[in-house]
């Protein structure tokens, strides 16, 4: 690792006076010196546009120079006071000079330890020396954030050292895809041009066995620390990719692939925030948040994974994610509250899609169940708190023992259903619910849902209650026993066509406006009277 020596006046100027750059770049802190002054530490630098004009005077270092105008994206600086070489001080001029943002950028195929990283020509070689460089520039002072751009090619936490972590740092972002040109960060392409983290050190790994060769890889790729921001690289070969910390992790635009235990973990305390990441072929789970404050998970997919998400702690929210083919346990949630919003969870086994126990509460939103299994409660399992679930589909989830797609182990506990559509799922009790609790704090409601082709008419087992449903075979209050006339049950197009019973069946007044403004198409819920099931007609 660089070591970063005793700052000097002149060297304080090296390393703030990095290359402009447009300054448009959302997120990266910009700053203006004030010209027709001097700063504390250095020479002075005079230059003004319009208004009084300023003399520059002999800095306490006893120099001046006049500064010219910089060609970048500019702001207008403040007067500035200076002082003379007599102790005596006077007012500096108003001007107009370049806002410079902090970016220290990395090249593996280019770059050299020994530059400052202030431009791609002078790039740095290793990450870790451009994370520590932008630490130093931030304590230096005239930062709140820097970045760190980092070009396409193969990165190593240590040559040889499988205990050595690359380390983020404070208010520090470390930005991949870059060609080696950009002068702006909208300006990369992380899917083109791949930044790779790996903790392959020996070079050696097979691709799709996790054990093979295993035991020189790195056993944390990357660590981070309070307010950390990881954007752009694929995290690969560790035993676990990344460790978060007891403050905040945003971890974004990140494929995290082919390591043999966790993809992220976040200890105790911290805030994990998750998106538009993949997460493949991790040999234990994807992300473990199991006693993290909060974790919020977006626009990410899981594909091949043991269990995919483990969170304690308190609140965990996934939305418009995807989770299909993993071994385990999709989402296991103890303790705290889940939510689920426009998620799908396909082929998921033999574990549920979703386990939830000790929990406070659960919501699942216009999301889609296919073909999921576990040893009971195929698609959402839960035990001792309430779970409710509206406009969403459950189709062909299976269980081994009771509950197709809902099981409910221990009580109190209650699942409250509303506009959803459950066809073709399967289970020896209860081909779509199954509660093994007998009294009323344990059961199942469905409100404006659909219970349609599910193997029969061994619909639910356990105390359940209807409201407004259609229920094959159902001839109890709140239940119509009448085809609901499917587009195509086969395909799993549970879509109505025109002359289904369900059109306008509904009841208006058993739909949270909150939690269903729109259909599972995204199609407005409240035109008219409502439909059954997740499908507006």
């Amino acid at each position: 690792m660089r070591t970063i020596g005793i700052l000097t006046p002149a060297t304080l100027i090296t390393l703030i006076g990095c290359a402009p750059i447009v300054a448009n770049d959302a997120g990266v802190q910009q700053f203006a010196e004030s010209s027709g002054g001097t700063t504390a530490v250095s020479e002075a630098i005079a230059s003004s546009q319009s208004g009084e004009t300023g003399n520059a005077g002999a800095s306490d270092l006893g120099s001046a120079t006049t500064g010219g105008t910089s060609v970048s994206t500019t702001v207008e600086g403040g007067a500035a006071g200076h002082g003379n070489v007599d102790g005596t001080s006077m007012a500096g001029g108003t001007g107009i000079v370049g806002a410079i943002a902090c970016v220290v950028r990395v090249s593996g195929t280019t770059g050299n330890d020994s530059n400052l990283g202030d431009s791609w020509p002078s790039a740095v070689a290793s990450v870790q020396v451009g994370l520590d460089l932008a630490e130093a520039r931030l304590s230096a002072g005239g930062f709140s954030s820097c970045d760190v751009w980092v070009a396409a090619g193969l990165y190593h936490p240590s040559a040889t050292d499988n205990s050595v972590s690359l380390t983020l740092h404070s208010n520090v972002g470390l930005y991949g895809g870059f060609s080696g040109q950009e002068t702006d960060r909208s300006q990369r392409n992380w899917a083109t041009h791949h930044a790779v983290l790996s903790g392959d050190l020996a070079g050696d790994d097979i691709a799709g066995n996790l054990t093979a060769n295993r035991s020189d890889n790195s056993n944390t790729i990357l660590t981070g620390i309070d307010a950390s921001l990881l954007d752009g690289f694929t995290i690969k070969g560790g035993a676990q990719a990344v460790a978060g910390s007891t403050g905040t992790l945003l971890v974004r635009n990140c494929h995290i692939t082919d390591n043999s235990s966790v993809g992220i973990s976040n200890p105790r305390g911290g805030s994990l925030t998750v998106d538009s990441c993949m997460f493949d072929t991790n040999g234990g789970d994807a992300i473990n948040a199991s006693t993290s404050s909060m974790t919020n998970v977006s626009g990410s997919s899981f594909t091949n994974n043991s269990t995919c998400i483990s969170s304690g702690g308190t609140n965990l929210s996934v939305t418009n994610s995807t989770f299909s083919k993993n071994s385990g346990t999709a989402i296991k949630k103890v303790f705290g509250s889940i939510t689920v919003t426009q998620c799908q969870f396909v082929d998921n086994q033999p574990g549920s899609a979703i386990s939830a126990s000790d929990f406070s509460s659960g919501t699942v939103t216009n999301s889609v169940f296919r073909g999921n299994s576990g040893t009971s409660g195929g698609a959402i399992a839960i035990s001792l708190g309430s779970f409710k679930i509206a406009g969403s589909v459950f189709w062909s989830n299976s269980a081994r023992q009771s509950g197709g797609a809902l099981y409910i182990a221990t009580g109190p506990a209650f699942f409250a259903v509303s506009n959803s559509t459950f066809n073709s799922n399967s289970a020896p009790l209860g081909n779509v619910a199954s509660s093994a609790g007998s009294d009323g704090t344990t059961y199942t409601s469905f409100n404006n849902s659909i219970l349609w082709g599910n193997n029969g008419t061994n619909a639910v087992s356990g105390v359940t209650k209807y409201g407004f449903s259609i229920v094959e075979g159902g001839t109890g209050s709140g239940t119509i026993d009448a085809d609901p006339l499917f587009v195509d049950s086969i395909a799993g197009d549970l879509h109505l066509v025109n002359g289904s019973p369900a059109i306008n069946a509904g009841d208006l007044g058993l739909v949270s406006s909150s939690d269903q403004s729109v259909d599972l198409d995204g199609n407005p819920r409240m035109v008219g009277n409502v439909d059954i099931g997740a499908y507006e007609y």
